[in-house]
């Protein structure tokens, strides 16, 4: 074999050498550039026609949009004959981890409006006050079914006070002791718990973090 062949074959070998070292790293910085790209090119899911409730709030049963089998019991099972459908919207963003924000807002019959104010008292309240600095529930209304998270966030139920035969069903449901979207944009205030805040920099996030270290 000559010499220049000689030469030609050691450099395919060592460029072949430096490339299998380099492969785990060009991998990982792929995915993780995958990852960048998608974060800033995604945008949050909406959805608001009704007809798609159940695949909405059903379509992941393992939990991985957070309304598992513990706190979707909040929400309708389905949206039945009778059932005035007044305000709804689905909204699910998942550029590094799943978040929901969704209302829906039915008006009852008075037989059914009884039917369901029992069932949502029967799940009652969980604690809520103080997690994400909420004070409360929002004004004009009242609390009926609370499922509060430190972590996680909130599903609820509300009841007009002046008002008969409504129910909102409300969730807010993130990770990580924050939002990744502005919650003024897919969920009007009047739904919204007192005082909520869980934008990047809330203070109930920075303590929470702490107090893990």
């Amino acid at each position: 074999m000559s010499e220049k062949k000689q030469k030609k074959n050691l450099c395919i070998l060592i460029t072949a050498v430096i490339i299998i070292g380099l492969l785990p790293f060009l991998l990982t910085l792929m995915a993780f550039g995958g990852v960048i790209y998608d974060a800033a090119i995604k945008k949050p899911s909406v959805c608001t026609d009704i007809s798609k409730y159940s695949y909405c709030l059903d379509k992941e049963k393992d939990g991985q949009y957070f309304l598992n089998e513990s706190n979707r019991r909040i929400f309708p099972e389905k949206i039945k004959v009778g059932m005035t459908v007044t305000d709804f919207q689905y909204v699910n963003y998942n550029p590094w981890d799943p978040q929901i924000i969704t209302y829906l807002t039915v008006k009852y019959s008075d037989e059914d409006y009884k039917t369901e104010l029992k069932r949502l008292s029967d799940i009652g309240n969980e604690k809520y006050e103080g997690i994400y600095d909420v004070t409360g529930e929002p004004p004009g209304y009242d609390l009926i079914a609370m499922d509060a998270d430190e972590y996680y966030g909130f599903v609820y139920a509300l009841k007009p006070e002046n008002e008969d035969n409504t129910v909102t069903y409300s969730a807010v449901m993130f990770c990580n002791y924050f939002l990744d979207v502005d919650i003024d944009n897919y969920m009007p205030e009047e739904y919204q718990l007192e005082g909520f805040d869980a934008g990047e920099n809330n203070p109930y996030r920075k303590k929470m973090m702490s107090a893990a270290h």
